[in-house]
């Protein structure tokens, strides 16, 4: 599926793969007992971890260029955690929310 590192990192952290990850690991966490609320902020921070983890693992690998200043690296960690919840939230609509014809 990846021929490299840097093909994995650019999916986890830009790809939306975050989310996917984050997504298959909730459904595998016993939460039945969780507040649907708190199931979510775990869910959406989990998704961000994932995403913000691989894109620094991506610059400190040198696969991705680094930011000339600190609005830079706000603007990429903002752009990342938003494509990685926005991938999660999708990914859970299409296969968890019912369907209405």
């Amino acid at each position: 599926m990846f021929e490299s590192l840097e093909g994995l990192l650019t999916w986890i952290g830009a790809g939306g793969g975050a989310g996917v990850i984050a997504y298959w690991l909730i459904e595998r966490i016993p939460t039945a007992t969780w507040d649907p609320f708190w199931k979510r902020v775990f869910s959406l921070t989990l998704t961000g971890a994932f995403a913000v983890g691989a894109f620094f693992a991506a610059v400190g690998m040198g696969y991705r260029p680094g930011c000339p200043d600190w609005r830079c690296w706000v603007e990429q960690v903002v752009a990342t955690v938003g494509l990685a919840i926005t991938t999660s939230q999708t990914v859970h609509g299409a296969l968890k929310l019912e369907r209405k014809a």
